[in-house]
């Protein structure tokens, strides 16, 4: 993507994050560098390049290869935890090519369940509800 700043404009910049959202994230990131310039902190363009391109974010949309009984497996983790994460998942969910989306759901007491449920079910062939083991874990019979 290329990105128009306050002091420089920068072209085929590239992250790995999935999720059209992420480009957003990334210029807000590399907007909140060329302000930290205005405080006399400068970070190159190739450390900004490099640090786009090797950002990691673990559970979102994150992408495991998996065999099991010799089939290949992809699996996506996800920690969405409200229903705009919801919503994001469910929107490049729906960008697969794939035949079959099973899900494995498991959600915290105090989040709102049922506006998250709604955003899913709509790409998910089937699903199973389990409970975190976490103290604010939900019963999955909700």
């Amino acid at each position: 993507f290329d990105y128009e700043g306050i002091f420089n404009n920068y072209r085929n910049l590239r992250i790995k994050l999935l999720g059209e959202h992420q480009v957003e994230n990334a210029c807000l990131a590399v907007t909140t560098i060329e302000v930290l310039r205005l405080k006399n902190i400068f970070i190159s363009e190739r450390a900004i390049r490099k640090g786009l391109e090797n950002t990691f974010w673990p559970g979102r949309l994150e992408v495991q290869q998996l065999t099991v009984n010799g089939k290949r497996l992809t699996v996506i983790l996800d920690g969405a935890h409200n229903p705009a994460g919801m919503k994001i998942l469910q929107d490049n969910l729906a960008q697969l090519k794939t035949k079959r989306i099973f899900a494995i759901l498991g959600i915290l007491a105090d989040k709102d369940i049922s506006k998250m449920v709604k955003e899913i079910c709509s790409v998910i062939d089937e699903v199973v509800v389990t409970k975190p083991t976490y103290y604010r874990g939900a019963d999955p019979k909700v």
